[in-house]
């Protein structure tokens, strides 16, 4: 078991991101009967400040009043201009080879499609080719059957009598 201090180095954040998370989300106590952080407040609202409300930051970044309702960036990368930048570079980097890899896929489709139509043109051409050559034999064959008219009939066996000499 690893002491949450040890925790919250390895996730980065405190200790006290980790008890109120652990709070939150219901997890077990290791140690069953220890309360982390005050009893006496426990379940009741902090006290208001004085003086002028306080707007809330993003991410650890101050935001002024009329800003406080806007869009505004959130996250670790808040803090870190140069993390951020990082970031975006990746981001666009990555958007450049998703477009790449759009633009191959849809020329590999293309190109496939049309394989499939030559593919289909060749098997209409050579069933033209065959239609043709039956067209062919059967005018031929019909061509030969007109100019020398039926076969004459022979039959197979002829009876005759037979004579026999003494």
């Amino acid at each position: 078991m690893l002491p949450v201090r040890d925790i919250a180095a390895i996730a980065g954040v405190s200790e006290r991101t980790i008890y109120r998370y652990a709070r939150k989300n219901g997890w077990r106590l290791r140690y069953p009967g220890r309360v982390v952080g005050g009893r006496k407040r426990r379940g009741q609202p902090r006290p208001p400040r004085s003086g002028p409300p306080q707007p809330r930051g993003a991410g650890g970044r101050y935001v002024t009043s009329a800003e406080a309702g806007g869009p505004h960036a959130s996250g670790l990368k808040v803090l870190d201009p140069q993390g951020a930048a990082r970031a975006m570079a990746a981001c666009e980097a990555a958007g450049a080879e998703a477009q790449a890899a759009f633009a191959r896929a849809l020329a590999e489709r293309d190109a496939q499609t049309q394989t499939r139509v030559h593919v289909l043109l060749l098997h209409i051409l050579r069933d033209l080719a065959d239609i043709a050559t039956d067209v062919r034999k059967s005018a031929k064959k019909r061509s030969r059957t007109e100019t020398a008219g039926p076969k004459p009939r022979r039959p197979r066996y002829q009876w005759k009598p037979l004579r026999v000499t003494e």
